[in-house]
């Protein structure tokens, strides 16, 4: 699907190894949540594949793909970083300054595309 989601594939992967350590695990769970407008991405396409395009429902799960992406990656998921950025910082003395530049540059590079597709739907 091109570059941007060679680049997503990516940081997911390196994003998972490095919130294994134990102070990070807890961000784990609240950045799976970004994935909850794939369910109705998923659902768009079953529609198409049943004939449904155009109609009422397929609209109304558009809708939801916007709503969804909307206050979960970008509201809530910069509502996120904001958290890990401040507990990065009060954890400092347990974390390679490497780990805390990955952390960061990753969260910003997810809310840089994520920007750029809300655009596009």
């Amino acid at each position: 699907y091109g570059k941007g989601f060679l680049v997503h594939a990516g940081m997911a992967c390196m994003a998972t190894l490095v919130a294994l350590r134990p102070c990070l695990s807890y961000y784990a769970v609240r950045f799976l949540l970004f994935e909850l407008s794939t369910i109705f991405v998923d659902l768009h396409w079953l529609l198409e594949k049943l004939g449904w395009e155009g109609g009422l429902l397929i609209k109304l799960n558009d809708l939801l793909v916007l709503l969804a992406y909307l206050l979960v990656r970008i509201c809530y998921g910069y509502w996120c970083t904001w958290n890990i950025y401040l507990d990065l910082q009060a954890q400092q003395a347990y974390l390679s300054p490497r780990v805390r530049a990955a952390v960061l540059l990753f969260n910003f590079l997810t809310h840089y595309l994520n920007a750029i597709w809300f655009y596009r739907l």
